[in-house]
């Protein structure tokens, strides 16, 4: 492990596999893929964008190419030098760092702490523990979080799919990352972000959300509470994305309007030279009928709607109502339609009623009909991925439309 320190550019920490930036004939190089996360995505053991810190000799050089990275999401930069007045960055970055280039090869874990200007280089799990705990910014995630119980779950026949566990308290987000759940789904009612409570409540509420997900991915059901400022710094620190909840979202107002008040506050950070970036947009619906009724002339031209103005993600939190069973002819055009309009779709774990009287929960008929993700209480997420590690994801497809077809 190598320990460096430099000058620190942004906010906050950022956490992600060293991707280094060599130069030829006074040329930057754009930095290949490592050979473990080419592997993992050849197998879809990812399924998010893996996320780098760049390493280059010159800060404007790793700066001018974080857009660039086809294969990964920049969160971090370090550099050996920068200019006397560098442009601060949308993450966390660490530059005029003696001797980084000899200390970092491609693929380390590399941590960058902009706000004490460190660099971990390859650290020991339990210092990284250390370090982020005493720090308190975020605590580690990808030994962690890459590993084991914490990797999507995949199919036989290779399929992965998301768990989200769905959490209200502190003690249920500590039960879903013991169980190793790929993200957390907070509803707009989480009492750590009470409704019509003030800004100082709801930051404070926001950035213990975000300690406590301990680097899992947020998605966040806003009522229009939250305030944007803030949650774009927060999206610096946290994968996030903000999910209009089902009662803006019939009309497609609150999703466009809320998309709308995004681009405003993305001008302030710029203005005043914030980090941040920009949370996804998502889109809460909890019944997946309501696109039939009078509002829209199909399932098509609602899907249709929602991805004109912003949703890049629709989550199905639907509790109560049938049993699954019933919805499935509703929830087939749905995902008919996200696919068209390449929206990932996180559904509900049901109780479903199988042929022999006997209920169980939902995983295959999820599986077979194509869904992204399946959200569920948070201590049911190791028996969830255990369900879909026993699946193979081509014949829970044959046999969903064989039910179809008698439904």
């Amino acid at each position: 492990m190598a320990r460096l320190r430099g000058e620190g550019l942004g906010m906050g920490m950022a956490l992600g596999t060293a991707a280094v930036v060599r130069m030829r004939g006074g040329v930057p190089l754009m930095p290949e893929v490592p050979d473990r996360i080419a592997q993992m995505l050849a197998s879809r053991r990812l399924s998010e964008t893996p996320e780098v810190v760049l390493v280059a000799p010159d800060y404007a050089t790793a700066l001018a190419l974080s857009g660039s990275l086809g294969w990964g999401k920049v969160v971090g930069i370090t550099a050996e030098r920068a200019g006397a007045e560098p442009v601060t960055p949308p993450f966390p970055a660490v530059v005029n760092v003696p001797g980084l280039m000899n200390a970092v090869a491609d693929d380390m874990l590399m941590l960058v702490d902009a706000r004490n200007g460190v660099v971990l280089a390859d650290p020991d799990p339990v210092y990284l523990g250390q370090y982020t705990s005493e720090h308190a910014h975020m605590t580690p995630r990808h030994r962690y979080h890459l590993e084991g119980e914490h990797l999507p779950a995949q199919t036989r026949d290779g399929r992965t799919l998301q768990v989200l566990a769905a959490v209200r308290t502190t003690d249920e987000i500590a039960v879903a990352l013991e169980q190793g759940a790929d993200a957390l789904y907070v509803p707009f009612d989480c009492p750590l972000l009470p409704l019509f409570a003030d800004e100082a409540t709801l930051r404070r509420g926001l950035q213990t959300l975000i300690e406590l997900a301990a680097g899992k991915s947020l998605f966040l059901s806003d009522s229009g509470s939250l305030p944007l400022l803030f949650l774009l710094e927060a999206g610096a620190q946290a994968d996030i994305t903000l999910v209009v909840p089902p009662q803006e979202d019939l009309e497609g107002l609150g999703l466009a309007e809320r998309a709308e008040a995004l681009a405003a506050a993305q001008e302030v950070c710029l203005e005043q030279e914030v980090a941040f970036r920009l949370p996804r947009l998502g889109v809460d619906s909890a019944d997946p009928r309501a696109p039939e009724g009078e509002r829209w002339e199909s399932v098509s031209a609602w899907m249709e709607a929602l991805s004109e103005r912003g949703a890049t993600r629709l989550v199905l939190s639907w509790s109560e109502g049938p049993e699954l069973k019933a919805l499935l002819p509703h929830l087939s055009e749905i995902m008919a339609a996200a696919e068209a309009n390449l929206l990932p779709v996180y559904a509900t774990a049901l109780p479903f009623e199988r042929e022999d009287a006997s209920v169980e929960t939902s995983v295959w008929p999820l599986v077979g009909i194509g869904v992204t993700g399946l959200l569920v209480p948070p201590g049911e997420v190791q028996a969830i991925k255990s369900q879909i590690q026993d699946l193979f994801y081509q014949e829970s497809r044959s046999a969903i439309w064989q039910l179809l077809a008698a439904l």
